[in-house]
């Protein structure tokens, strides 16, 4: 029984100590906020909050020390943009040049959906128009083909009528 109880309580404190130890303070979460948008200067292709070089733990404990004084999340990212450049900043702002950055992604998506829909539509019809004005029936072609003797003045065979493989149907005798 004591075993139990001390399973319990053990349970108890591992999942409290655990909870404690997961959820970031407030100032800590909005630590983390602010570095997610923070460029590592050294890495440039991780966030400020989830590289481990020496400059980006350096920039974690500036934005730690800077929350505390006071200042706001927009003011600390003027800060590090005055410090570093716009190169700092992983989203870039959406004014001015670097709009296009976010403009030319959706229109280019659009114009190549419209492009495959445009080429699409096209050979569809091509291959339509071509199976349309190449349809001919059986009638039509031996109406074809007893006409043609009075165009040419010349009699023509008809495919059966040939034992030689090698003959061509409707050519002339």
């Amino acid at each position: 029984m004591s075993w139990l109880l001390l399973l319990v309580v053990l349970a108890i404190a591992l999942a409290f100590g655990v909870h404690s130890s997961t959820r970031p303070s407030g100032l800590h979460a909005e630590m983390v906020s602010i570095a997610s948008g923070l460029r590592c200067p050294v890495c440039e292709d991780l966030s400020v909050a989830r590289s481990d070089a020496p400059e980006a733990v350096g920039m974690r404990k500036e934005i730690l020390a800077r929350l505390r004084e006071g200042e706001s999340a927009s003011e600390i990212r003027a800060y590090f943009v005055s410090r570093y450049g716009k190169f700092i900043l992983l989203s870039p702002p959406r004014r001015g040049v670097a709009l296009w950055i976010w403009i030319l992604p959706v229109v280019g998506v659009v114009a190549a959906v419209g492009g495959v829909f445009t080429v699409v539509a096209v050979r569809r019809k091509a291959a339509f128009s071509k199976r349309d004005g190449m349809a001919v029936s059986m009638e039509e072609l031996e109406k074809i083909a007893a006409q043609l003797p009075r165009m040419k003045g010349t009699q023509l065979s008809k495919p059966s009528e040939s034992s030689d493989p090698d003959h061509e149907p409707y050519r002339t005798l």
